[in-house]
């Protein structure tokens, strides 16, 4: 199938779920995820965002979605379901690593160059 999915202005990231259901495009000048249904055909806006949607991820059974903004020193959670923002974590002016790990439900800053185990 060829076509044309209408994503937010200003395209950064695209992605594409696992099993082939969704495409998630992300916006740098628009405040919204948008979730593509590859079945359905239809559009599912995740929001408001901090900013504009900058780098982004999904969890693999397509529940969350982790993304970043240019002016957000930290990242939000959403519920793709939903297309609620869930909560919004802010690192201040913390010059560390960011990494996420199972059995972290937010984000941690390590102040060491160590690894995320």
């Amino acid at each position: 199938m060829v076509g044309t999915i209408q994503g937010g202005v200003g395209a950064h990231n695209t992605v594409v779920s696992a099993n082939g259901h969704y495409v998630y495009l992300g916006g740098r000048n628009h405040n919204y995820l948008e979730a593509y249904g590859t079945t359905a055909g239809t559009i599912q806006s995740i929001g408001p965002l901090f900013g504009g949607v900058r780098p982004f991820t999904v969890n693999g059974s397509d529940t969350l979605a982790f993304t970043t903004a240019t002016n957000l020193d930290g990242f939000q959670v959403s519920n793709i379901t939903t297309g609620k923002v869930l909560f919004t974590v802010s690192l201040g002016h913390c010059a560390a690593r960011i990494c996420l790990h199972r059995s972290e439900p937010r984000g941690c800053c390590r102040q060491t160059r160590s690894t995320c185990t």
